[in-house]
């Protein structure tokens, strides 16, 4: 069985190195599409292992000088970065734990957050998706000066929330394997981010514990410096990530993984680039987060989609009522819809 697999994989890898030698007007539009997700280079990747190798997301690089020079320190900014964590930012991927409420209302929080993810909400259906665009008590979460301000420093003044996400996680869950993303080509296998400059840094998430996480009960963790190159995954065993199987960084990493403690109403704010993922919850204890993906305003999101597939929800998502949330700053760019609310300016 794995012979034919790999056989399947391989064939498949070769017709679209084949197709790519068709004149690009001969091959339908949605052909056209995919065949822009992957380059020529990732398909002779796929070919050489045999189906076995692989990114997992666009081989994109980061350049270290140029996400140096984006972020904006104002006089004024009450939760300043110092240069020592700056650097330590840009080494590693992930900036160090902060608190954005009291552990009392992040609580309180929790559960209001998971009644409404429970309810037909933006999409017309229960999902744990966009939160923001339907509550704005996540909405204020996300406006404390405590996040905007750090998100600020490290990507520049003009951001928006391209998305939101709810993770419970209940006692007896299991660990989300070790992955990464850089524009999101996992979910369809199709870029969902579409950068003007894709070399410094332009999506960071910043991931909101609402009950505390800690090792035993599922937090995240991370592994420091994987941002800086892009990294190739090796399919294998039976667990499944996004329609893949047992999907491992190959060659192995060195460095290990650092776990992300968090005490309920802190967070932290990491870039997706870094390979990160999450414990089994072996604990008694319900882990509670909310994460926002953010990007700056030269990002083009969902570019001419009407729907997304979210695979590892199993859920189609019709686009009319999303739109990028603008955080700070402005937009110049216009390439995204926006959704804008009444209580935005409180």
């Amino acid at each position: 069985m794995r012979t034919h697999t790999r056989f399947d994989m391989a064939t498949l890898g070769l017709s679209a190195l084949m197709l790519r030698a068709l004149p690009e007007a001969s091959r339908p539009a949605s052909l056209r599409q995919k065949l822009r997700a992957y380059s020529a280079s990732e398909n002779r990747l796929w070919l050489q292992s045999l189906g076995r190798r692989f990114y997992a997301d666009s081989p994109l690089k980061l350049d270290i000088e140029r996400a140096r020079s984006q972020g904006t320190c104002p006089a004024h900014v009450a939760h300043r970065i110092d240069d020592s964590e700056r650097e330590r930012f840009l080494e590693d991927g992930y900036l160090r734990p902060f608190r954005v409420v009291s552990a009392d209302q992040a609580r309180g929080l929790a559960q209001q957050v998971s009644d409404q993810a429970a309810e037909p909400g933006v999409y017309g259906f229960p999902s744990p998706r966009d939160l923001h665009l339907a509550d704005p008590r996540v909405r204020q979460l996300l406006r404390r000066p405590a996040v905007v301000e750090r998100l600020a420093q490290l990507m520049g003044p003009d951001l928006g929330v391209w998305r939101s996400e709810l993770f419970a996680k209940e006692p007896g869950a299991a660990a989300i394997m070790t992955h990464h993303a850089t524009v999101y080509r996992f979910e369809d296998r199709l870029p969902v981010l579409q950068p003007d400059e894709s070399e410094g840094l332009f999506q960071l998430t910043v991931w909101i514990a609402l009950t505390d996480a800690h090792v035993d009960n599922g937090c995240m963790y991370v592994i420091p410096g994987t941002h800086r190159r892009p990294v190739t995954f090796r399919k294998g065993g039976e667990s499944r990530f996004y329609g893949f199987k047992a999907v491992v960084p190959d060659p192995a990493i060195p460095t290990p993984p650092v776990p992300v403690e968090l005490e309920a109403g802190e967070a932290f704010i990491f870039s997706e680039r870094v390979l990160h993922g999450s414990y089994e919850n072996s604990s008694d204890r319900r882990r509670v987060a909310l994460n926002a993906r953010v990007i700056q305003p030269n990002v083009r999101v969902h570019a001419d989609k009407v729907e997304h597939f979210a695979q590892h929800h199993g859920e189609t998502y019709d686009l009319a009522p999303w739109g990028v949330w603008p955080l700070c700053g402005g937009d110049a760019y216009r390439y995204n819809r926006r959704r804008t609310f009444a209580d935005d300016d409180t």
